[in-house]
């Protein structure tokens, strides 16, 4: 706290506290000067004579506004300022309700209040000064060339004293009336404007002429958008074309990599079903073997074979029978991939490939387990084929991954880029 500016306001204000604790009245010029309302900026504050002689304000509060406007237009943004400086020093306090000055509590009607801001607080003199802003624009065309008071605001404040002791003394509530403001509304247009015509109409000609480009313009639209759509149906019908498009030979491809994995494992599935129901039977333990080889000639990237048949052709050792939907087709699929190859295939990949050396190399275990089960006697202990299938599931799956659709796309993708040759 800073200490006051006048040696005689602690002896003034002192006798006033115990004047009041007396019951008696206060001196009516300071009763006077307090509600009385504010003097406009720039004039000097009231004072008062004390005993000893001197001056001493005893304004507690005091507000103004300010425009950076003269005059306004209609819909033209201003900004009015709310400035106050009480009284704030050792002995006295004055405490303004400022609840009720925020830009989103505050009305300004008939102005449209839209933003606001409160900058920080000033200490000064024994004075605190306090700062509100309005952002105000007016829109009521009925004001123009009348002036429009800003509205008539109170503040709310409350005098607190210190007493013998360092007590605190609350004084009673009372109303601060703020001076009006006025604010010219000017015209919707620059006041320097002197010659105001209405727009002429349009000549038939030109509104003749807009007709026909509006026209000209939908029917290119309506052009395009039918030849975007025959664009569309000839692509689609290329892309059918091409699915179902298959070349004759003994060989005949007719199912992509990824439908032949998701075969493998459906097979392996059903084989395990049937060993877990029926028992581990020759038929039961061939299925599995061909649905592994499949999946193994998708990991060595070896092709299927795929060949059309009739319908009353019966699938062979090794071989399954797939109906296509929507064709009407039967398509044998089989396999002749064996450990070897799969030898073959490690012998040639290189040492960084590591998880799938590990993947081929399980292929090529689960694959021996699977023959030698085929062509064991047929009263031979057969139990751990179980495990061997799921396992075989489980090397199918991760095959059947590597072939997903995505992985295929980028894979067509990349073997179709041309290769960068460097200079020699």
């Amino acid at each position: 706290m800073r200490r006051p500016r006048h040696s005689t306001i602690g002896g003034t204000l002192a006798r006033l506290l115990f004047s009041l604790l007396l019951g008696l009245h206060a001196p009516a010029p300071l009763l006077a000067q307090t509600a009385a309302p504010a003097a406009p900026p720039g004039a000097a504050p009231a004072a008062q004579a004390t005993p000893g002689g001197g001056n001493v304000e005893n304004d507690p509060i005091r507000c103004w506004w300010r425009s950076n406007r003269g005059g306004v237009r209609i819909g033209e943004t201003f900004t009015v300022t709310l400035t106050c400086a009480v009284l704030e020093s050792e002995l006295v306090q004055v405490i303004p309700d400022e609840s009720k000055l925020g830009h989103t509590v505050v009305q300004m009607t008939p102005f449209e209040l839209f933003d606001g801001r409160h900058p920080a607080d000033l200490h000064s003199g024994g004075r605190r000064f306090l700062q509100y802003e309005y952002d105000l624009r007016m829109i009521n065309p009925d004001a123009i060339g009348t002036d429009v008071p800003v509205p008539l605001m109170q503040i709310t404040y409350r005098v607190n004293s210190r007493i013998a002791g360092n007590q605190q003394m609350q004084g009673r509530e009372m109303a601060y009336v703020l001076p009006v403001l006025w604010v010219k509304v000017l015209s919707l247009v620059p006041q320097e404007t002197t010659d105001i015509r209405d727009t002429p109409d349009a000549a038939f000609g030109r509104i003749e002429a807009i007709q026909f480009r509006a026209g000209a313009l939908e029917t290119l639209a309506i052009t395009l958008v039918a030849l975007g759509g025959v664009m569309t149906l000839v692509a689609l019908i290329s892309i059918a074309r091409r699915a179902a498009k298959t070349t004759t030979g003994p060989r005949e491809r007719v199912l992509s990599r990824s439908s032949l994995m998701r075969l493998a494992v459906r097979e392996l599935h059903a084989a395990q079903a049937d060993g877990n129901s029926a028992g581990w039977s020759h038929p039961v333990i061939s299925r599995a073997l061909a649905a592994l080889r499949v999946a193994a000639a998708g990991a060595i990237e070896k092709p299927v074979t795929q060949r059309v048949v009739d319908s009353e052709v019966a699938a062979g050792e090794g071989q399954f029978i797939m109906t296509r939907l929507g064709f009407g087709k039967r398509t044998a699929v089989s396999a002749s991939v064996t450990s070897l190859d799969i030898a073959r295939v490690l012998s040639r990949l290189p040492a960084r490939a590591e998880s799938r050396r590990v993947l081929l190399e399980e292929l090529q275990q689960t694959l021996d387990a699977l023959s030698s089960a085929q062509y064991s006697r047929p009263g031979a202990d057969r139990g751990s084929l179980d495990a061997v299938v799921t396992k075989a599931i489980e090397l199918a799956r991760q095959v059947r991954s590597l072939h997903s659709w995505p992985r295929e796309a980028l894979r067509r993708l990349s073997s179709r880029a041309p290769l960068l040759q460097k200079p020699a």
